[in-house]
């Protein structure tokens, strides 16, 4: 049964209520005008589902729904298998005004296998900014293996301001939620809310944050456990929601030649990890981690475990870029659990750096063989260098770096090395 063209609003109660399997509502606003532009409040949620594999909304031109304006949540879900796409929730027709719900813009209460927006046929939901502070864009209590693909969070396709009061996306106690994913269309953009962009909390449980934008929410981007940043632990065996899955530290960010080299640790159990850099510029978090503007590259990592780990990867990008990264558990070949954002780092341009008379000296010199006594004994001052980390390599006569430790490899006198030896990184 799918019912459509209605305008219901002004009800005491749910707006629509689906209790049968199989139900769909398309083309129909709720708790609003027929213009769509002032609440007409229903006191109760707007749509109120306890059936399974109810349909909200439709991705055809002139099929969506919208739900805005309601005394309670826009739409709540305790049935299974519900799909809501296509629909506008918590702001007007045009999507261009808050109309706000008075608690949250969706809610699944405890149940499997819903379907929020897909590539092509996301849901806005935004501008529901009333308080309590319970109201949050999507809220997910319990349930598990629900999808999150392709909705706009917080704001509109122009990317207005529609801030949902609290979080844009809130899980608690979820198992296997996937918010965005892998491939085009299926991220979400998560901007501008009163809280957190993401926050997961409870027994949360591989909590997927993959392929999103996630930019200007007023508090964390990513929020694991509602209690700001989650410091790393030292063999990540703490409990928590996510496992708290440690973040990248990432140590420094070259840009050369239309590319930047991101230097970065992680300490996590052995495994395989999705790593994700951003590029924010619009700038980073005020909290110096995060946020995730625009998803520059993924690489995939296996890790050893047993502490904190080494490595390096290249993408496009230039100086001045604000990185930030995350890492996610790749379980059996799909997403699992995410961190929260990395610390927020500024590439700067591969150059050699200056360094002072005292800034390498010969004691810092590990000998391969007899240093040539003819070498300068406070090292090469004035001239300029630059030490690349972590790369095995022979540079100039007798050079190499190592860890970023210079070592005499040949005898060599640095005084012959020409006016401007360097070590290029």
């Amino acid at each position: 049964i799918v019912i459509g063209g209605l305008v219901v609003g002004g009800f005491d109660g749910h707006g629509i209520e689906i209790n049968g399997a199989r139900a769909g509502i398309e083309a129909t606003y709720v708790g609003t005008g027929a213009a769509g532009t002032t609440a007409n409040p229903n006191t109760g949620n707007g749509i109120h589902i306890t059936g399974d594999d109810a349909s909200i909304g439709s991705p055809a031109s002139g099929r969506r729904v919208l739900v805005s304006g309601n005394d309670g949540q826009g739409v709540n879900v305790s049935g299974q298998g519900a799909s809501i796409l296509g629909s506008v929730i918590g702001v007007n027709a045009a999507a261009t005004a808050p109309l706000p719900n008075g608690a949250n813009g969706v809610r699944l209460s405890g149940v499997s296998s819903a379907t929020v927006g897909s590539p092509g046929a996301g849901n806005i939901i935004a501008g529901n900014n009333l308080a309590p502070a319970t109201a949050d864009g999507l809220y997910v209590s319990g349930g598990d293996s629900h999808v999150i693909q392709g909705n706009l969070v917080g704001t509109n396709a122009a990317g207005d301001p529609l801030g949902n009061f609290n979080a844009g996306i809130a899980v608690s106690g979820g198992t296997d939620v996937l918010i965005g994913g892998t491939s085009a269309g299926e991220g979400n953009t998560v901007a501008h809310n009163g809280a957190d962009g993401i926050q997961v909390t409870g027994g949360s449980v591989e909590v997927s944050v993959v392929g999103n934008s996630i930019v200007d929410n007023t508090d964390l981007g990513i929020d694991i456990g509602n209690d700001g940043l989650s410091p790393n632990d030292s063999g990540d065996g703490d409990a928590g929601p996510n496992d708290v899955l440690n973040t990248p530290v990432l140590d420094s960010a070259a840009a050369s030649a239309g590319s930047v080299t991101v230097d970065y640790t992680l300490d996590v159990p052995a495994g395989t990890y999705r790593i994700e850099f951003f590029a924010n510029p619009s700038g980073a978090d005020p909290s110096g981690y995060g946020e995730g503007e625009s998803l520059a590259a993924t690489t995939s990592i296996v890790h050893a475990g047993a502490g904190a780990s080494s490595f390096s990867f290249a993408f496009p990008g230039g100086a001045g870029s604000i990185i930030t990264a995350t890492a996610t558990e790749t379980v059996l070949g799909n997403p699992g659990a995410t961190s929260e954002f990395s610390n927020a780092i500024t590439a700067v341009a591969a150059a050699d750096t200056t360094i002072s008379d005292s800034s390498i000296r010969r004691s810092h010199l590990a000998a391969r063989g007899t240093v040539d006594p003819s070498s300068p004994a406070s090292g090469i001052a004035g001239e300029t260098v630059a030490i690349a980390g972590g790369i095995d390599r022979h540079v100039g006569p007798g050079l190499d770096t190592t860890d970023g430790q210079l070592t005499l490899s040949t005898w060599v006198n640095l005084d012959d090395m020409g006016s401007q030896p360097r070590l290029i990184s």
